[in-house]
């Protein structure tokens, strides 16, 4: 929320909706059109657009683009808890053997005394909207058999699904699209999209603007 503030104090203004179709014309973008929430639509004048959906980056560029963006998903289920005696700071890596098997686990405290605990993955279909990610039973208990192994006693807070947005090389796209002006890309960070969001925004307002790059990003190149 602190970005968001900051950026409408600034004079930005945010428009909930969905992009529809990107008008194009002598290879340049002039407009987009927005599906809103009331059923109407809304088309706004641009000269540039980022796209910057995540998983659903791929999705979205088929509908707006000449050639879909090679952007793909992978699902993760985690758990948070919170145990009944409060634990150190320390962040585990680590593989949980339980008595049905073995996990690669990821053990995070947080600052409110709850314990993240992911490491469960797999390939699922990609749903519509994030709000429509149901966490499967199945996945949850797995995660349920790790904590069951490392803590006394807990209470579930949260069972949460994330789909994470891949690509096929492993780097995410940090580019211009090739093209079309004025399109540009930032997506496929994987689950390092929390960490690297804000520099990957950084880089492409500079790009945008003209400016000097304050990093390097060729080798993200789409």
């Amino acid at each position: 929320m602190f970005l968001l503030e900051t950026a409408k104090s600034k004079g930005v203004k945010l428009l909930q909706g969905k992009a529809s179709s990107l008008s194009i014309e002598s290879g340049r973008v002039t407009e987009i059109q927005v599906a809103c929430a009331d059923r109407t639509t809304l088309t706004l004048p641009c000269d540039k657009v980022v796209i910057a959906a995540g998983p659903w980056t791929g999705p979205l560029s088929k509908s707006l683009l000449p050639k879909p963006i090679p952007i793909t998903s992978y699902a993760g289920h985690s758990v948070l808890l919170r145990p009944s005696t409060a634990l150190s700071a320390d962040c585990l890596f680590m593989t949980v053997h339980t008595q049905n098997s073995s996990y690669r686990a990821e053990i995070i405290p947080r600052s409110s005394g709850e314990i993240y605990i992911s490491g469960i993955n797999d390939t699922l279909v990609l749903p519509a909207t994030p709000d429509a990610a149901i966490p499967q039973k199945t996945e949850i208990d797995k995660l349920r058999e790790i904590a069951d192994t490392i803590l006394p006693a807990y209470t579930v807070q949260k069972e949460q699904l994330c789909f994470r947005p891949m690509t096929e090389h492993g780097n995410p796209f940090i580019s211009p699209y090739p093209g079309v002006n004025g399109v540009y890309v930032g997506a496929g960070h994987s689950h390092f999209g929390i960490i690297l969001g804000p520099g990957t925004g950084k880089v492409l307002s500079e790009m945008m603007l003209g400016e000097e790059l304050s990093a390097d990003v060729s080798h993200f190149s789409l």
